[in-house]
């Protein structure tokens, strides 16, 4: 077993939401596997995920043991039998069919159109100083700026809390966010795929790139109440203006248990593709601290259909099937010690090795893509009763 990933105790007891005493009555119950070493008791990453995926059969779809439970009515995505809809269709096929634009037009309620979003200069410049300002070239932290900026620069009815301001904002977000993403010193009239094909490659796009991030951005656009699209809903429910809801939102968004997961999924997926073998590739590093990345959702059962269409189309970037390659290694020794499937962050890795595109992308596309989502969710919320999203806190102390 010393070739497979390993978690120390308190990493496992973490995993699994419980201490450490509770951790060795598995152990003593034949229910998980202890390694001895000189460091102190050790166990197998992925007989741990096996483990935790079996506590949650019996429980209701999206629900943890332990966590309170909120049910909120909504009408832009639904998840059925494994697979995913938005507004009643078929999100593969209308991400098939539309572009982008188009999707995030049609999820607003807005005319059907495929032109670029534009934003006038004044606001251009508004997100572009504060961007700027970040130090180094972390796209989310530059796109968490810019949507400062943007708010700041807004006044009046467009900070108010009505659905129309909501779509404003997600208007000009969608022409600002791709554009300091790269540092772009001006704003050609792109689309937000073709935008971000420049600036995440660093080189001139092709159409075959810019197909297939046009299709991961449109997948990326909504999937249930995750954090931070209940965030922006909280954010949203006391009246913050759409800015500041969607800032809510990629604060909840920055975390390396929902929107960055990708990133990891990237440094594991290049060594299998680099020729390491998956276990070794999993052991390496801190791959496992929060589950395998890339694999797993609390939702599906079996594989993440976005995951699949993704990776469908990445055919047409790798042209020696290396990345698929890699993918389909990685994926059979996790399914077969796990019993996990790819989700959608191994699939934005996949498309981060095909598209020779930088590590951070799966992140940037996956984030500028649930835009679109998080306004349509604060669009709804404002007509709403406000307020109504405060919990009431139940007092366990002295």
């Amino acid at each position: 077993m010393d070739d497979l990933p390993s978690l120390t105790t308190a990493e496992t007891a973490a995993r699994l939401g419980v201490k450490p005493a509770s951790l060795y009555a598995y152990v003593s119950r034949g229910l998980l596997t202890r390694m001895r070493t000189a460091h102190g008791s050790r166990f197998d990453a992925l007989e741990v995920e096996r483990f935790a995926r079996s506590r949650r059969r019996a429980d209701p779809v999206g629900v943890v043991p332990g966590s309170p439970l909120m049910v909120l009515d909504t009408d832009i995505a639904l998840i059925e039998d494994g697979n995913l809809y938005f507004r009643g269709h078929d999100a593969l096929e209308l991400t098939r069919e539309r572009s982008f634009e188009r999707l995030a037009r049609w999820i607003w309620g807005q005319p059907d159109s495929a032109a670029p979003f534009v934003v006038d200069s004044d606001a251009w410049d508004a997100a572009r100083s504060l961007a700027a300002a970040v130090p180094g070239d972390a796209a989310l932290t530059r796109m968490r700026a810019a949507v400062l900026g943007l708010g700041a620069h807004a006044a009046g009815a467009d900070t108010a809390a009505t659905p129309q301001a909501a779509v404003r904002a997600g208007e000009r977000l969608l022409a600002v966010l791709p554009r300091v993403v790269g540092g772009s010193a001006g704003f050609a009239e792109e689309s937000v795929a073709k935008t971000l094909a420049v600036a995440l490659s660093g080189r001139e796009s092709t159409p075959e790139l810019v197909a297939v991030m046009d299709r991961a951005l449109g997948l990326a656009i909504d999937h249930d109440l995750a954090v931070s699209t209940l965030a922006a809903r909280v954010a949203a429910s006391a009246r913050s203006s759409a800015y500041a809801s969607v800032s809510a939102a990629l604060a909840a968004f920055d975390s390396p248990l929902h929107g960055t997961v990708s990133r990891d999924a990237v440094v594991l997926l290049r060594r299998v593709h680099a020729g390491q073998s998956p276990a070794r590739a999993l052991r390496a590093g801190d791959t496992a601290r929060f589950g395998i990345p890339g694999f797993g959702h609390r939702i599906y059962r079996g594989p993440d259909p976005r995951a699949l269409a993704i990776l469908e189309d990445i055919a047409a970037l790798d042209h020696d099937g290396s990345v698929r390659g890699a993918v389909a290694q990685l994926s059979a020794a996790v399914r077969d010690r796990a019993g996990l499937h790819p989700n959608i962050d191994l699939a934005l890795a996949a498309l981060v090795l095909a598209g020779g595109l930088r590590d951070d992308a799966g992140v940037v596309l996956f984030g500028i893509g649930r835009v679109v989502g998080w306004i349509a969710h604060i669009a709804d919320e404002y007509q709403r009763a406000p307020m109504r999203l405060r919990p009431q806190g139940r007092y366990t102390g002295p």
